[in-house]
C-alpha cells in the first residue's frame, strides 16, 4: 500500500484485497474512471462511471462531496494515478486507487459484472 498524507488529505495505491475491504465497509463511493465503452464491457459491481477522458472529468469530480471516501479504479491503474493527482489538486479529503486496476482485481479472484 502506498497512501500519502497531504495535510488534511490521504490518497493512495492499495492493492484488490483493501480495495475489497474498503468497498464492504460501505464507507467509500467507488468511482470507475474508464471509458463508457469499457464499462459497458465490465465493471466491478453497480458503481458510477466518470469517464477521466472526458472534456468534463474536473467538472464532474468537482460536483462531488470532497468530504466523502473514494474508491477508484481504472484497467490498468495508470490512469487513476493521474485522476488522484486531479482530485487532490481539487481537495479531496481521502482517496485510494486500485493498484493494478480492474485486471489485477480479475486476477485476485474478485468478481465483475458485464
Amino acid at each position: 500500500m502506498e497512501v500519502q498524507q497531504y495535510g488534511d488529505a490521504v490518497i493512495g495505491s492499495i492493492n484488490a484485497e483493501e480495495f475489497n475491504q474498503k468497498m464492504q465497509s460501505g464507507d467509500y463511493t467507488v468511482i470507475d474512471i474508464r471509458t463508457e465503452m469499457e464499462y459497458q464491457q465490465e465493471r466491478i459491481a453497480d458503481v458510477p462511471n466518470i469517464n477521466i477522458a472526458s472534456r468534463d472529468f474536473e467538472e464532474k469530480l468537482n460536483e462531488l462531496d470532497k468530504d466523502k471516501k473514494y474508491l477508484i479504479y481504472c484497467f490498468s491503474g495508470s490512469r487513476t494515478q493521474v485522476a488522484l493527482r486531479i482530485m487532490q489538486s481539487l481537495g479531496f479529503k481521502e482517496v485510494y486507487d486500485l493498484s493494478g486496476g480492474i485486471q489485477v482485481w480479475k486476477m485476485s479472484g474478485f468478481d465483475t459484472i458485464s
